[in-house]
């Protein structure tokens, strides 16, 4: 029996929703596909929060695949950004995005001072070349270049 029809998308909880949102928007080319404040009862209740108040902000890739950024408005959202998230955590550790330029985006990103755990390397089957790097809010991305 088949229960999942497809990755709806991948929420992540940032800090600065500003910084977050000209991050994806204006450097790695997504789009606004809705921006809220979500607030009130039903919110509150499907995440077991009181007085629960959160942007919501989904972005679509030209793929049309989703992520979500939340910021929710509270006193003082430092103290909950985990601080030693490592790629080899348990849970939920990275995103991974294909790019037509690695190269270029590694390049880009540097520039925006991202920090890289490697520069880009070539699969050892030869059919990709890779990059991880911890973005702001201590989460990771995977940068993936499909070589011909």
């Amino acid at each position: 029996m088949r229960i999942i029809k497809n990755v709806r998308h991948i929420g992540i909880v940032v800090s600065n929703i500003n910084k977050s949102l000209n991050f994806f928007q204006n450097i790695l080319g997504f789009k606004i596909y809705n921006n809220q404040i979500e607030k009130g009862k039903f919110i509150s209740k499907i995440l077991n929060k009181k007085d629960c108040n959160v942007n919501t902000i989904k972005l679509i890739a030209p793929d049309e695949s989703m992520i979500e950024l939340l910021c929710f408005k509270k006193k003082n959202i430092k103290k909950n950004i985990k601080k030693n998230i490592n790629i080899d955590s348990f849970g939920i550790t990275h995103i991974s995005f294909t790019v037509f330029d690695i190269n270029k985006v590694y390049k880009i990103l540097k520039n925006e001072k991202i920090k890289f755990l490697s520069k880009p390397v070539i699969s050892s089957d030869k059919k990709v070349k890779v990059v991880f790097c911890k973005v702001f809010d201590n989460y990771f991305f995977e940068l993936v270049e499909t070589l011909k």
